[in-house]
């Protein structure tokens, strides 16, 4: 089953998938029925069907202001937070983004910069970790990704680094609340761990190198002596 199917088969309906993407993965507002039925190509029958179910349970408002009736999702509830996370998983660019990036066959943590970076940058961006050539990445997602989007390409490595070196955007891009594509937060704090654990034996390494890594030998050894039998 594709990516595109998950939604549908998770909801047991394609109605109610399609209205569920329309409603949580677009723009945040009032909608009309007539509006619902236009963008998603269904008849007014069974998006009203659907629209009452989900206003019954409390995933959205009706609102009877002046002018037809119109249905608001309450995107200030946890319900309606973690179904937008559901659908953007499911629907769009996500679902298609992560399978160009695990058919590169690297190690891959990648996510979307979500919300404010905390700071007077507001780079909308993607942060991509990979082993892979960066120009590959690039033209792997090179269709996929809004041009409005900056994608941060980088190995661990560098990513480490440049943390450690005190890169503000980088800090902030951390701290931010991510849309996950591949990876999660433990795996990235995991391999971070990893590489600066790596990056600390290297160092300890260089330091001690010519007593650890030294061609040096005793005074008194004689290479070519012959050596012991057993007592």
């Amino acid at each position: 089953m594709s990516a595109m199917d998950v939604l549908a088969a998770l909801t047991g309906s394609r109605v109610r998938a399609d209205l569920l993407a329309a409603l949580f993965g677009g723009r945040v507002g009032c909608w009309k029925p007539m509006e619902l039925e236009r963008l998603i190509g269904r008849s007014h029958s069974p998006i009203y069907r659907e629209l009452r179910r989900f206003a019954t349970v409390g995933l959205l408002r009706i609102r009877r202001d002046d002018g037809p009736q119109r249905y608001e999702v309450d995107t200030e509830t946890p319900v309606a937070r973690e179904i937008r996370r559901l659908v953007l998983q499911t629907r769009g660019r996500v679902p298609k983004m992560r399978h160009a990036l695990v058919q590169l066959r690297a190690r891959t943590i990648a996510w979307y910069i979500v919300g404010s970076t905390k700071g007077s940058d507001r780079r909308r961006a993607l942060i991509v970790l990979t082993s892979a050539p960066k120009s590959l990445v690039r033209l792997q997602l090179a269709d996929l990704v809004d041009p409005s989007t900056e994608i941060q390409c980088l190995s661990l490595g560098e990513w480490v680094t440049r943390l450690d070196k005190g890169d503000v955007f980088l800090r902030r891009a951390r701290g931010a609340r991510k849309l996950w594509i591949v990876g999660d937060w433990d795996e990235l704090t995991r391999r971070e761990r990893v590489e600066i654990e790596s990056k600390k034996m290297l160092q300890a390494v260089r330091r001690n190198w010519r007593e650890e890594l030294s061609d040096d030998w005793d005074d008194d050894w004689d290479p070519l002596a012959p050596v012991p039998g057993p007592a």
